[in-house]
This record gives C-alpha cells, structure tokens and sequence, in this order.
C-alpha cells in the first residue's frame, strides 16, 4: 500500500506563523466591545440615561470589532 495521499505534518513554527493573524482577533473584537461599552457606562453614569449609551457603545464596539475580524480574515485568504 502506498502513502501517495498522505500530507507530511507541518513544522511547529510554520503552524503557528500560519495561525499568527487570527491569533488576536478575539482581544480585539472583546477590547473594541468593552472600550467603547465602558465609555458608554461612563456617559450613562454622568448624564443619567442608563442604559442608553452603554447599549450603543457596546453595540458599536461590537459592529467595529467584527469589521475588523472580516477585513483581516478577508486580507489573510487574499494573501494566501
């Protein structure tokens, strides 16, 4: 029987430059989340108008953070 198919395994550090772009998109998606929420809990807690500003902080952050995980995504299978 031959091995015709078979893939020979990747060297370590091929894995994780391969895997280095992805690596921080999650930080990145919760850092913009959280930043922008916290901003919000702040106006809300300056203003009194809970929960106005921290819903559309945190909905904001989240919308900017999932653009930034498309575009490196996106940017990363162009590369490729």
């Amino acid at each position: 029987m031959t091995k015709l198919h078979q893939k020979k395994p990747l060297p370590e550090s091929s894995i994780y430059r391969e895997l280095a772009p992805y690596l921080g998109l999650g930080y990145q998606l919760i850092a913009s989340a959280g930043l922008l929420g916290a901003i919000g809990w702040w106006i809300d807690n300056e203003y009194n108008t809970q929960p106005l500003w921290l819903a559309i902080g945190a909905g904001l952050g989240s919308v900017i953070g999932l653009i930034t995980v498309i575009r490196a995504v996106l940017q990363s299978e162009k590369s490729s």
